[in-house]
């Protein structure tokens, strides 16, 4: 799965394979990263590929966001109030 590019020169695509997405991703950064935006965009292409996941996010917003994450509308989840 292409992820993005590099900032540095010469730039180069940054990919996270199947076999590592299988385990665990821990994405941290700073503020406007995109650390929100991957894992749903991740979960999206999941999805789209038939293949099943789990996702646990801190954040309410990012959960419900997941929900409903490639046009489909999953079960059972969402955050605690």
């Amino acid at each position: 799965m292409h992820i993005g590019n590099t900032i540095s020169l010469p730039t180069r695509e940054v990919h996270i394979s199947a076999d590592d997405r299988r385990r665990h991703v821990y994405l941290v950064g700073m503020s406007g990263t995109g650390k929100s935006s991957l894992p749903t965009r991740m979960a999206a292409d999941e999805i789209e590929d038939g293949d099943g996941l789990c996702f646990i996010g801190p954040h309410e917003g990012i959960a419900r966001a997941g929900q409903t994450c490639g046009g489909v509308e999953l079960e059972g989840g969402g955050a605690a109030a």
